[in-house]
């Protein structure tokens, strides 16, 4: 029994999750890893698809499952595991993450997604007075978002504004609904479907909401990569034109006043001052000439140092996502390593078998704390660090519980083996 608590207290420790180890004698083990407060949320009759959410290891899940009424849909089934292989592509906090497909009691076949806290951007839209800067912002997100499942090969086919996420916690975008999702290399309903959203966000771009919306192939772009290139090159244009309107302005309001100043004069000088006048503003235009060709290529040089701040977020972006990829694989071989070359060596001694455990939970332990600060990626920040091994930790955690599930089952059944002996 002591050595049953030290292993539930490791457990613990090494986690701090709600899994646990339950004995009763000395023969019997469960990791408990079911789901607690299960809430139905929807029943989908167009697609015969549950949604819910449940709480397991401390955090709330997100379950989609199949309706009650259609488990025996092969239809419906498939459409659920289509939708988790088009998930698992998928490693960005723009878009939601799926961990698994599981039987779950009373639900049934489920995806196991993450539960993202926020408001849906039909809400927010509904509910909140958004400034044309954070719709500007938030459009932006979508398209990027989208921009990344396409680069997938993969068509959402759902890009609506009740499928945008808002994140509570930092006011990120996550994109979500990939029930109608599909492998393919014709993205048209997601080039329109970002259309939609821009006219219903009121985004000052209407010129790329109606090509989105086009039924011309050579008028719409083909997917939202080219979209967001165009919008982009908007928004760079907007700028621009925003100086040189300036400027014009100000050469208009010199000529008005020059032009009042004269009418002030006598009749005798009029000649004289209208030529003076002449000359000073054809020095002042060749000045604010000047100044609009410095705005110019200040602009060029802010745009320059744009291009070269999204080449950097793009490959640390890429760093940390090879980050979790590696930490991920090197927590899959320690945990292989050790079911074939550790653990098969246990006959009917649990002390070792228990040793083991700890000594493979400190090994996972020291992977998590490496990949999280990877020798060639100094530049990641603190905060994604975190993130990064919590990541991992959600991983591990699937994976640990799956092992030490099968093995404490053997080891139950060896020493009930040892007793009919």
């Amino acid at each position: 029994m002591e050595d049953n608590e030290k292993y539930n207290n490791d457990i613990y420790n090494n986690h701090h999750q709600e899994s646990e180890i339950k004995s009763e004698g000395s023969s019997e083990f469960e990791v408990n890893t079911k789901f607690r407060d299960i809430e139905i949320l929807a029943l989908n009759d167009d697609d015969e698809i549950l949604i819910a959410r449940g709480r397991r290891y401390g955090r709330m899940w997100l379950l989609k499952g199949v309706r009650p009424d259609a488990q025996d849909s092969e239809g419906a089934r498939a459409r659920l595991l289509n939708e988790y292989e088009v998930l698992s592509r998928f490693h960005d906090p723009g878009v939601v993450s799926a961990v698994g497909v599981e039987e779950i009691e009373g639900l049934g076949l489920c995806i196991v997604e993450e539960w993202v806290e926020g408001t849906g951007l039909d809400d927010l839209i509904r509910n909140s007075n958004l400034t044309p800067k954070v719709k500007a912002g938030l459009m932006h997100d979508i398209i990027r978002n989208v921009e990344y499942v396409n680069d997938r090969g993969v068509e959402h086919g759902k890009i609506n504004l009740s499928n945008v996420i808002v994140r509570q916690s930092d006011g990120s975008v996550v994109l979500m609904g990939f029930g109608s999702s599909k492998l393919t290399t014709d993205f048209r309903n997601d080039v329109a479907g970002l259309g939609e959203i821009m006219q219903q966000l009121g985004v000052d771009n209407k010129k790329l909401a109606s090509r989105c919306l086009s039924l011309s192939d050579t008028d719409r772009p083909k997917d939202a990569s080219e979209v967001r290139r165009m919008y982009d090159r908007r928004k760079r244009y907007s700028s621009v034109l925003a100086g040189i309107m300036g400027g014009i302005l100000v050469v208009v309001l010199v000529m008005l006043g020059g032009t009042l100043a004269i009418r002030t004069k006598e009749a005798s000088t009029v000649a004289k001052e209208q030529l003076a006048s002449l000359e000073r503003k054809n020095i002042k235009e060749q000045d604010h000439i000047m100044q609009l060709q410095e705005e110019l290529q200040r602009m060029g040089e802010m745009e320059d140092s744009l291009n070269n701040s999204l080449e950097f977020d793009r490959k640390y972006s890429e760093k940390l996502q090879s980050a979790y990829s590696e930490g991920c694989r090197q927590i899959d071989k320690a945990i292989e390593d050790y079911d074939k070359n550790v653990f098969p060596k246990f006959e009917k001694n649990n002390a070792d078998f228990y040793e083991s455990v700890v000594s493979l939970q400190k090994k996972l332990m020291e992977i998590n704390n490496r990949a999280a600060y990877p020798k060639d990626f100094k530049e990641i920040r603190e905060e994604d660090a975190h993130k990064l091994r919590v990541e991992l930790i959600d991983h591990e955690i699937l994976k640990v519980s799956e092992f030490y599930r099968g093995w404490l089952q053997k080891l139950n059944s060896r020493e009930s083996e040892s007793a009919e002996e």
